[in-house]
């Protein structure tokens, strides 16, 4: 009789652990091979194994197949989700934003009264006086306000006023306070409101820009030129970011999420021929972009819709007037005019060439500064008595640059004039001629 081989003990257990670690892989026929070999609690292990596998395969299928419907929708979600997070990251490494902002900062840093070449370079900063402002439709307000007041808080969820529209007649300074209103965003100088980055548009400089994609056809709002893409191509053609080479998802991405402050200044600057198609525009773009902030300036004849002459009515949330100064304005605009002009023209200058001189004949800042003062002190003193004794040219001095002009005459001349013709004669000539030729609007003058 032959002999049966002997079984090896230790190869049987390890082809039966072997078998069982891939049990969750396999099938139930598992368990009946362990029962053929009499083993039954390994039948019983390969027996549960297998069943709880059958229903995990069944629990995902059913997952699977409830989700694979949406798979296509989700993944293009996800795919525009890392879109915007690669443009993100891409806006991050050129740091487009910190260049552009420190370029916006440069532009709105002096002071600008175009046309009047009697100025220094004097930083807007030093010389601004917070202008008031009330309702345009009289509605009572306690004490003065400002711009600020009316823009939304850092708590606010979203903007009571999107579309404010600031009017005021000439010299009141509309466009010195958006340039003070921008230059203070790009310095974090924004108070308790929410934070813009902001974006300061002139139309006399963007008007030949906005046209309709298809000339031929009818002023709708979907016939117009982009926002973004306007600003795109106005950045581009200025010099101050001609390097910026601007980044257009950045750009349009804050500003649908309402992250920006987007100031359109002097619609009355615009050519008649142009008002049509300017005012659809604008008012296009204000109704698209429902999370951003807008602000827009004016004189009265450039907003307000006559009977005469009818045209497209812009529709705004709050209008503004900037209101005359006080006198409490006036002395503060003469003691910081003077203080930085006796500095900026006189003692700097002085200070300055003194550190070319040997050590002991140089000036010391401290002292220099403390001498500066006490002159410019001594001239706003001499001004305001002259200019508070004259209730008719205390009525003059009623906006910015008609008290910037009487402060001008006074530092050349020392004693304003008793009578009011020879100043009349300056204010007319600068905002009838050589203020508008300088502003490159003499053509589209009203007046």
């Amino acid at each position: 009789m032959t002999e049966e081989p002997k079984k090896d003990p230790k190869l049987s257990q390890q082809l039966t652990d072997a078998l069982i670690k891939l049990l969750v892989a396999g099938s139930g026929g598992s368990s009946l091979y362990f029962l053929f070999m009499n083993d039954l609690p390994k039948a019983l292990i390969a027996g549960a194994i297998a069943t709880g596998a059958g229903l995990l395969n069944n629990f995902w299928e059913g997952v699977i197949g409830v989700l694979k419907p949406r798979s296509k929708t989700l993944g293009e979600a996800t795919g525009k989700a890392i879109e915007e997070r690669l443009s993100s990251l891409t806006s991050q490494f050129s740091n487009f934003q910190e260049l552009y902002l420190e370029s916006l900062k440069t532009y709105c840093y002096g002071l600008e009264i175009e046309g009047f070449q009697d100025l220094p370079g004097l930083a807007l900063k030093d010389v601004f006086v917070p202008l008031n402002v009330q309702s345009k439709d009289g509605i009572i307000q306690q004490g003065f306000k400002e711009i600020w007041d009316f823009l939304p808080s850092q708590q606010a969820e979203k903007s009571p006023h999107r579309r404010i529209i600031v009017i005021a007649d000439p010299g009141f300074g509309k466009t010195t306070l958006m340039r003070h209103l921008a230059y203070a965003y790009t310095i974090g100088n924004y108070r308790n409101t929410k934070y813009f980055i902001p974006i300061l548009l002139r139309f006399r400089d963007i008007y030949s820009q906005i046209r309709l994609i298809n000339p031929e056809s009818e002023l709708q709002e979907n016939n117009f030129i982009d926002l973004v893409t306007l600003i795109i191509t106005h950045l581009e053609r200025q010099p101050e970011f001609k390097d910026l080479k601007p980044d257009q998802q950045w750009l349009k991405k804050n500003i649908k999420k309402g992250n920006c402050l987007v100031i359109f200044d002097g619609l009355d600057e615009v050519p008649k021929g142009q008002r049509e198609i300017i005012r659809r525009w604008t008012d296009s773009v204000m109704k698209e972009y429902q999370n951003t902030q807008f602000i827009l300036t004016s004189r009265p004849h450039g907003f307000e819709l006559n009977a005469d002459q009818p045209s497209y009515p812009i529709q705004v949330d709050l209008k503004l007037r900037i209101r005359e100064f006080t006198n409490d304005q006036k002395e503060e605009f003469i003691n910081k005019w003077y203080r930085t002009i006796m500095w900026e023209t006189i003692w700097k200058p002085r200070y300055q060439r003194s550190l070319n001189d040997p050590p002991l004949q140089q000036l010391t800042k401290k002292v220099t500064k403390i001498r500066s003062d006490k002159e410019a002190e001594e001239n706003a003193e001499n001004l305001s008595k002259q200019l508070f004794a004259n209730l008719a040219l205390n009525d003059l001095a009623r906006n910015p640059l008609l008290i910037t002009m009487i402060a001008v005459t006074h530092r050349s001349e020392r004693t304003l004039p008793t009578e009011r013709e020879e100043l009349y004669r300056k204010i007319t000539d600068l905002l009838l001629s050589t203020r508008p030729f300088h502003k490159n609007t003499l053509l589209t003058s009203d007046y």
